[in-house]
């Protein structure tokens, strides 16, 4: 992690630590809220947001619809 100009912790997360907020369960969803609260800068990348829609739909018998309303949330 790194330290942008404004002072703000740049983060990337794994794709498991989504999957653990959309459940809202444990450390991932707290991860997840100071997210949507924009106490860091989340980073990305195409890769991994393919991964994030596809985990939820593959392990765990989520509808499209569902993953696509879970990411809009922020």
């Amino acid at each position: 992690m790194t330290i942008a100009r404004h002072g703000k912790l740049r983060v990337v997360l794994d794709p498991n630590v989504y999957f653990s907020a959309f459940n809202h369960k444990g450390v991932g969803f707290s991860i997840w809220q100071k997210a949507v609260l924009r106490d860091y800068i989340l980073l990305i990348s195409p890769a991994i947001f393919q991964e994030v829609g596809d985990v939820p739909r593959l392990r765990a018998g989520w509808e499209a619809a569902e993953v696509i309303r879970q990411l809009k949330l922020s």
